[in-house]
């Protein structure tokens, strides 16, 4: 499990049109959980896993997808590690700075 996440550019359809850009998940909450400057923010979860995202248009009217873990996510997969048997799990940060 990974404490970070990535803003993918995307087409309408929301499919990506180059490759993610990594962000910290506390690059991410200042950004765009706790407040977000951009058009059409909205912050969703995905039915599946719980993981949060946040769709948003950029000043330049690109879309935008933002994927991210968070407690909840990561305590949904642990849930589903622990019902399958495994007991144990490592996870990291990247770039908290």
């Amino acid at each position: 499990v990974g404490y970070f996440g990535y803003d993918w550019h995307t087409d309408k359809e929301g499919n990506a049109l180059a490759s993610g850009v990594p962000l910290s998940t506390n690059e991410i909450k200042k950004e765009f959980v706790t407040s977000c400057k951009f058009d059409d923010c909205i912050l969703n979860r995905s039915p599946e896993g719980d993981e949060p995202f946040v769709k948003y248009i950029d000043k330049d009217g690109t879309s935008h997808v933002v994927w991210f873990e968070d407690e909840n996510s990561v305590a949904k997969k642990k849930e589903m590690l622990r019902s399958k048997g495994i007991l144990e799990m490592g996870d990291w940060a990247y770039s908290y700075f």
